[in-house]
Order: structure tokens, then sequence, then C-alpha cells
């Protein structure tokens, strides 16, 4: 049963209940109460549902930025001069982003802002070709896959790039255009 059928047919609300919660599931789930089980309502405590005994004695809390501050952490791992300050949660999370320092050419790891990966092929051991769109162009990029795992993993990261020309898609269908 979803929170809609639950709402209208269970409790008899009227259609523009289930409308004025639609945007509330949708910032938790992503998903309209038309698509969602009505369990999630009795999981987020919503209006017309028990509250989950489980939950009494629970603080909830959030993170200003929600779940910025874990790709933070990524960036400051895979680049740490990409934010300053140390690891601490109050400089991840606080710290102004370098942008300049994201794409290095003496950088192991970089991030292409406004870029999109579209295509990555495995071309031999541990060797793969990274092709990105900015634009209607497209640039190819050739890279080393790296383990994390302490004890094994090349280290490696080149990029080569050579500009090729793309057609923009005519028809979106649903995803966006580069």
């Amino acid at each position: 049963m979803t929170v809609k059928r639950y709402y209208e047919r269970v409790l008899g609300l009227p259609f523009s209940m289930t409308a004025d919660i639609d945007p509330i599931l949708a910032s938790i789930i992503g998903l309209g109460c038309d698509a969602i089980s009505a369990w999630w309502g009795w999981h987020f405590e919503l209006p017309g549902f028990r509250q989950a005994d489980r939950y009494r004695d629970l603080t909830f809390h959030s993170f200003p930025g929600g779940n910025t501050g874990f790709a933070r952490y990524f960036v400051k791992g895979l680049n740490p001069d990409a934010l300053e300050g140390s690891t601490s949660l109050r400089d991840v999370l606080l710290s102004p982003v370098q942008f300049r320092a994201l794409d290095r050419e003496e950088n192991e790891v970089n991030i292409r802002l406004n870029a999109t990966v579209v295509r990555v092929e495995h071309e031999a051991d541990k060797t793969v070709s990274v092709t990105y769109s900015k634009t209607a162009s497209s640039t190819a990029c050739g890279a080393r896959t790296r383990s994390w795992l302490p004890e094994a993993g090349s280290t490696d990261a080149s990029c080569a790039t050579s500009q090729t020309h793309i057609e923009p898609p005519t028809k979106t269908s649903g995803i966006h255009p580069f």
C-alpha cells in the first residue's frame, strides 16, 4: 500500500492532503506519495501514522548542507590543497573550496568542473581511457587505475588530451544534453 492510498482510502483524507505530503517525501526519498510504501510514512512519522517505538529515545541530526560533508571529505582526501585546513569536521565543512587546486597537472587525481564523464574503457592491464564532455566537445584522457588497498596498486595518473568534436543530442529523452 502506498502513502497516497493509505491517506485517501484508509484515513479518508482528501487529495489535497497527499498533494501537501508529496514535496516532503520527495525531499526525503526522492519520490512522491503515489510511489512510496506506507511503511515510509510510519518510518518518518508523517501525520496520520503512529510514532515508531524504536525512535522514541533518539534525536535525529542533520549536517549543514546535507551530505555535502561526505563529498568534501572525498575531495580533501583526493586533493588536500582543495580545502584549506586539517581533516577535522569543522575545517572540511567550513573551508572554502580552492577551485584552481582541483585540476592541476601535478595532481595525482584531477577533478574537472563542468565536465561529465561519457565513457570509460579498459585499454590494457590497469590502464583506462576516460572521455569527458564539456559543452559540445569531448576530451579523451589516459589514466592508470589505482587500487585503494595499501598493499597494491599503481599511483600513476597522466592525462594526454585530444579534442574531438561531438554532436550534441537533438532529443534529450529525459537525459540532459551536454
